[in-house]
């Protein structure tokens, strides 16, 4: 065997012995990380169970633990997003826009309208222009290389 073959052979060695120990690591931290999930998950179930029994406690009779009330739609949706929130986050949205003054249909009154507050908007126009740069320095490129494969093949 050539000493390089023998070289080859110990890198692989050391290489396989690497990925060996990293595979095992992997494994302790992969089962590090379970069981931490798993005595998480059983306290907060325990966390869970307990506000549970508190909750039942309050309830005058047990007849009443079995039994579900049923819920409108009206009563649904105030779960989801209560009434008060909604109506402080459409104040704040509304906050940032002065009521008295309309944004303007015409382009140019528009344009005006956005500067008096310093707003500056991404147009169309300087897509357009970075677009027409992109392609006039894609052509320029194209043209260099037609020339240098036009005087290669001569």
């Amino acid at each position: 065997m050539t000493p390089r073959e023998r070289m080859r052979l110990r890198k692989l060695q050391s290489a396989d012995e690497k990925a060996k120990k990293l595979k095992q690591l992997a494994e302790e931290k992969y089962q590090e990380n379970h069981q931490r999930m798993q005595r998480l998950r059983y306290q907060h179930f325990e966390q869970v169970s307990v506000d549970v029994l508190h909750e039942c406690k309050e309830q005058p009779t047990p007849s009443h633990m079995n039994q579900s009330q049923p819920v409108s739609l009206q009563d649904y949706q105030s779960l989801l997003q209560p009434e008060p929130k909604a109506k402080v986050n459409q104040d704040r949205l509304c906050m940032s826009e002065p009521a008295e003054h309309e944004i303007p249909e015409d382009p140019t009154a528009a344009e005006e309208y956005y500067y008096e507050d310093g707003f500056e908007s991404c147009s169309d126009e300087n897509v357009e222009i970075e677009e027409s740069e992109e392609e006039l320095v894609c052509t320029t490129f194209k043209t260099y290389e037609q020339a240098r494969s036009t005087v290669t093949s001569l």
